[in-house]
Order: C-alpha cells, then sequence, then structure tokens
C-alpha cells in the first residue's frame, strides 16, 4: 500500500484477517496517486498518534520521522490543537491535588482559571475531532474500511478527555461557589453519560467524592446556615445571639465533616465566622438602629419635623444592611414623611382657602382634606367618609362654574367627616378643617342671598311692587353689609333699592298724645324731619327747638343729624325689618337752658331722667 515512515507503526491493523480485508478493499477502489499514498500516510500516522497520547494523557504527540514541511496545513492545524490539547490537560493535573477523598479542595489555581482552562480543552478537543473526520475520506480512499476503526479509536480517546474536562469544570464550579444543587447535576449527568477507560476512572472519582464526602458535608453546612437565617427572620436579636453561639459550638465540633466544603486558605473556624456569624451580628446591629428609627421615626411625625424625618430616611438608606433586612420600616418613614409633607401643604390650602373666601377655594380645600382623610384612615365610619370625600369633589367640580346659588348650604354639614387625629394630622388641622366648612357654608348663604338680592332688584327696577320676599331679602343683605362695614354708606347702593321697596313707620310720642307716620325715604333724615315737623301740632311746647329722641336700654338719645339717624336705623336692621322698618320716637320741644360753662356742648343735652318728665309734655315710658 504505502511504506511506512521509520520509526512510525504502520496506519494498518497489524492482524493478518485485518491486512486481507484492506487489501481486497484497496482493490475495490480506485487506484491512488502517489501524493494521496503520502498524504495517506502521514495522516495515518498522526491518527495512531493522537490515539496513542490521548489515551495515555501523553504531554505531546509522538510523530516520530516527521517533520511540518510533510505535512499539508490542514494536518499542521490538526496536531497543533492535539499538542495543545494534551499541554492543557497535562496543567490540569498538576494543579490538582494527589488526595483520592479530596481532588478539587486544595488546587493552587483559582477556579476561574481551572475553568477557564477546561473550555479552552475543550475547544481544542473540537478542533482535533474535526480535524479527524476530515482525513476519514482520505484513508478510507487508500486503505479501505479497516482504517475506519484507528480514525474511531482516535476520535473516542479525544472525545473522553474533553468529556472528563468538562466534568471537572462542572465539578470545580459547583464546590467553589458551594452549590449543591449544581453538584448533583453534576452526579446526574454523569449517571445518563458514563464515560469509559481512563476518564472513567478519573471521572468515577470526582462524582464519587462530591456524591460521598463533599454533598453530606454541605448538606451539613447548610442546615446551619437555615438556622441562622430562620432567626434572623425573627428580628429578635436576644434569640439570634443564641443561635449563634450554639452553631459556634456545634460547628466546631464537627469541623472534620465540614472541611470537605473549606477551600484553600480558608479554615473551618474562619468560614462559620465570615459566613454565618458575621452576617448575623450585623443584622443584631441593624435590629438596634431600626429600633431607634423607629422611634426617631415617632417622634419627628408627633412634632411633625419633616424635615428631621427626610434626614432619617436618607441615613437610612445609606445602610446597606438596615435597607435589605429592614424595608418595612424605611417604607413606613417614607410614608409618614409623604404624609407630613402632604398636610403642611393641606394646611396652607385651608388657610389659603379661608383668605380667599370664594365658594370654590373652600370647597376644593376640603374635597383635599377628606381625600387625605380617608387614605390616611381616620374617618370614624369608613363608608360614610368616603361616602363625604366623593360628594365634596363633585361639589368642587360644580363650584367651578360659578354654581353657588343652586347649592343648599345646610349640606355642607354632610361634607364634613368625622375624624381621628394622628400623627400628621394634628389637632390643630381639625380645627383648621371644621373653619373651612362654616366658612364654604357661610359663602354659600352670602352667594344665595345675593342671587335673591339680584331678583329682587330687577322686579323692582321694571316697576313691580316690592313683594314681602323681597322686602325680607333686602333687608337681610343690608344687615349683612352693615355687620360687614360697621356704617351704612357701604350699602348705598343696595339701601336705594331698599328705599323703594318699602318706607319707615315712625311711632311719634308727643304733648300726652301718640301718632303714627309712614316715611318713604326712610334713610334722608332731612325728610323723616320734615314728616315728622308736619305730624305733630303747630306751636310751642316749651317754645325752643324740636328735639328728637330714642329709648335705649332705659336712656334717650338724641337724634340730631344723618349719622344719628343711620345709627338708629342700624340698630333696628338689625333686629329685622321683613314686613318693614318701625321706630319708636320721643319728640318735644324744650326751652333752651342758659350756658353754665365754656366747656358745655348746646348741641348734645343731657339725657332727661324721669324727673324731668314732670316739667314737661311728655309721657315717660313705662318701665
Amino acid at each position: 500500500m504505502y511504506p511506512p515512515k521509520r520509526g512510525v507503526r504502520a496506519p494498518v491493523a497489524k492482524e493478518k484477517q485485518t491486512r486481507a480485508r484492506s487489501t481486497s478493499a484497496v482493490k475495490a477502489l480506485p487506484k491512488p496517486s502517489k501524493s494521496e499514498l503520502k498524504d495517506a500516510g502521514l495522516a495515518a500516522s498522526i491518527v495512531d498518534s493522537i490515539a496513542a497520547a490521548f489515551s495515555t494523557h501523553s504531554n505531546v504527540l509522538s510523530l516520530h520521522g516527521l517533520t511540518p514541511e510533510d505535512f499539508s496545513p490542514s494536518m499542521i492545524n490538526l496536531c497543533d490543537a492535539a499538542n495543545r490539547a494534551l499541554a492543557l490537560f497535562s496543567d490540569l493535573e498538576l494543579r490538582g491535588d494527589a488526595e483520592v477523598d479530596a481532588p478539587t479542595s486544595r488546587w493552587s489555581a483559582s477556579t476561574g482559571a481551572v475553568r477557564e482552562t477546561c473550555s479552552q480543552l475543550r475547544g481544542y478537543c473540537e478542533t482535533v475531532l474535526t480535524g479527524l473526520n476530515e482525513l476519514r475520506p482520505l484513508l478510507l480512499k487508500v486503505a479501505g474500511t479497516g482504517i475506519s476503526a484507528n480514525v474511531d479509536e482516535a476520535i473516542g480517546a479525544v472525545g473522553e478527555l474533553s468529556t472528563f474536562a468538562s466534568v471537572l469544570a462542572d465539578v470545580r464550579g459547583a464546590v467553589a461557589n458551594r452549590d449543591l444543587e449544581a453538584a448533583k447535576a453534576v452526579i446526574l449527568k454523569h449517571q445518563r453519560q458514563p464515560l469509559t477507560g481512563r476518564e472513567r476512572s478519573q471521572t468515577a472519582t470526582l462524582v464519587g467524592w462530591l456524591k460521598s464526602t463533599w454533598i453530606p458535608a454541605m448538606e451539613r453546612w447548610n442546615s446551619f446556615a437555615a438556622e441562622i437565617e430562620e432567626a434572623r427572620r425573627t428580628s429578635d436579636a436576644k434569640h439570634i445571639k443564641r443561635v449563634v453561639k450554639s452553631v459556634k459550638e456545634r460547628a466546631s465540633a464537627d469541623s472534620s465533616h465540614l472541611a470537605p466544603v473549606v477551600l484553600r486558605g480558608e479554615s473551618v473556624e474562619t468560614l462559620v465566622s465570615e459566613s454565618l456569624v458575621d452576617p448575623a451580628m450585623k443584622s443584631v446591629a441593624a435590629l438596634a438602629r431600626v429600633s431607634a428609627l423607629q422611634q426617631s421615626v415617632d417622634d419627628a411625625i408627633a412634632t411633625s419635623d419633616y424635615t428631621k424625618l427626610g434626614a432619617l430616611v436618607r441615613e437610612a438608606q445609606l445602610d446597606d444592611t438596615l435597607a435589605r433586612d429592614h424595608a418595612e420600616a424605611i417604607n413606613r418613614a417614607k410614608m409618614a414623611l409623604l404624609d407630613l409633607q402632604r398636610m403642611a401643604k393641606l394646611t396652607l390650602q385651608l388657610s389659603d382657602a379661608l383668605k380667599a373666601g370664594t365658594p370654590h377655594d373652600l370647597a376644593e380645600a376640603l374635597a383635599t382634606a377628606n381625600e387625605a382623610i380617608v387614605r390616611q384612615r381616620l374617618s370614624g365610619d369608613a363608608a360614610a367618609g368616603e361616602k363625604a370625600a366623593v360628594a365634596a369633589a363633585q361639589l368642587a367640580n360644580a363650584l367651578k362654574d360659578d354654581a353657588a346659588c343652586s347649592v343648599d348650604p345646610n349640606s355642607v354639614g354632610a361634607l364634613l367627616i368625622e375624624h381621628v387625629t394622628a400623627p400628621g394630622w394634628a389637632p390643630q388641622l381639625s380645627v383648621l378643617y371644621y373653619k373651612v366648612g362654616k366658612a364654604l357654608q357661610a359663602s354659600l348663604v352670602q352667594a344665595q342671598t345675593a342671587g335673591a338680592v339680584t331678583s329682587a332688584v330687577n322686579r323692582i327696577r321694571s316697576g313691580s311692587d316690592a313683594t314681602d320676599a323681597d322686602r325680607d331679602v333686602l333687608a337681610r343683605a343690608y344687615r349683612a353689609g352693615l355687620d360687614r362695614s360697621g356704617h351704612a354708606s357701604v350699602v348705598q347702593e343696595l339701601a336705594l333699592h331698599i328705599r323703594r321697596a318699602f318706607g319707615v313707620t315712625l311711632k311719634l310720642h308727643y304733648d300726652s298724645a301718640t301718632r303714627v307716620v309712614s316715611v318713604d325715604e326712610r334713610l334722608d333724615f332731612a325728610k323723616v324731619r320734615a314728616a315728622i315737623v308736619d305730624a305733630l301740632p303747630t306751636g310751642p311746647a316749651g317754645g325752643g327747638e324740636l328735639r328728637v329722641r330714642y329709648e335705649d336700654e332705659g336712656d334717650f338719645v338724641l337724634v340730631e343729624g344723618q349719622s344719628d339717624w343711620e345709627h338708629l336705623v342700624c340698630e333696628k336692621l338689625r333686629e329685622g325689618m321683613a314686613s318693614g322698618l318701625r321706630v319708636e320716637l320721643y319728640c318735644d320741644r324744650p326751652a333752651a337752658a342758659p350756658l353754665t360753662s365754656p366747656l358745655h356742648d348746646a348741641r348734645k343735652p343731657s339725657t332727661p331722667t324721669r324727673s324731668n318728665f314732670a316739667n314737661s309734655n311728655v309721657t315717660p315710658p313705662k318701665r
């Protein structure tokens, strides 16, 4: 077939029977060329060398008598990948510990480096497998089907090594990460894909150690970790300390069983301390901090100090342990801060609404307050509170269109929610809340009165006779104006319409007689006085000027001019005038008294006493 090179064993089978089959197969094929015979010889040598090297885990291929000049580019690539794979595997063997009971626990290289080496090894093995499959057609053409056994042997050896590298990487990763589930997955994978040859023995050693030694130790370790984690969830510092003490004692006594989970540079004591005790004690410290935080939050809420509360929240968020294990406490502080800020904003809104005094502003502030009461669950009756909140919101929307005249002021009472005070809702805020409700009711009454006044004025302007209802509306509006201003001149425009709506009835006491006089122009004192003079008898009754007075709590007050008369009208308006204004006056004509002092004011005579009536013709009022 082809002459073997020196030092290279024949690529075909050694037994005569196999040689006979190969020869017959070759005769059935077209005769290969000289170059093909040469390439096939080189390829057969490479295949046999790869099978031998990968089966015995040699460091490099043994290609005796062959030089790179004899190889094609594909053969060079194949040999290079095979040599790199063998070198990497040799490197892995040197990194491992010789002890069978813990083959992966004390590798000098890091887990990442080992896994990277295994990954590279698998990559080179894949390149070798691809190259071997590419050589198969050439060998079949030259040597027949008998050569397939050599190729399959080489492919099997390379594949076994690649699979072993994969198992090795998985075992090292599971052990380094203390991942119990990953370790169990490695065992299951090995059971499903068993290996053969030397790789089977090595993989069985790894998997057996993992199953019999490492997994029981890891389960014991996890039981300790679970105890401490359960204690941490109780948020009981004393209980956590008791559990930590117990775990430390038992782990120390059980250190020989826990040794397989210890990595290079660790000890059972340091592992227990760093992985279990330290996190647990950090939780204890965090519990103390969260207790202080909760107390500070309560104090800040009680004093409505949202500046302090905001600082507490920021400080807590910067504490990783506190933020992770006690997020609920931090969220409570956040919600309290938001509530305090909303209440501060609500306080301003209520105060501004009281200053504005408009129905819409007051209703909108009341709706916002009701929403806050319902959101914070402060209402005594939850269902009634929600109903009132909805009604207040509807009223605020209705008053946007200036519909205050159509709203019943008495309905405001149903919009006020009976509630309790709480952190963030101080008693002072409740007082402000009820003031807004009262102001809203008053503003609606005023709006209704204004609407009724407008209707009454329009009827009077049109020439219609004023009804009793018109008089009552105008009187109430007039009184309201006087109450706000303290003087009738502020409501002069309204007074003009009142003057047209009805006059004033004067009950005059003069010279032991009583007379009743009606005056249309009641706000002009000059005309009122002229009507009084016309109603009284002529002639001197005492010889002096006409004096007009009225009684006020037993005293007689002189009416001399317009301001005195307006003051009297104001007093009578406040008493009510639904069916007209009635004023009782006492008139006489006293003789002028001589001046006894330059300081005496003749325009303001002294108030008469009951003895003075004996010398006058005016009948004193009955007590």
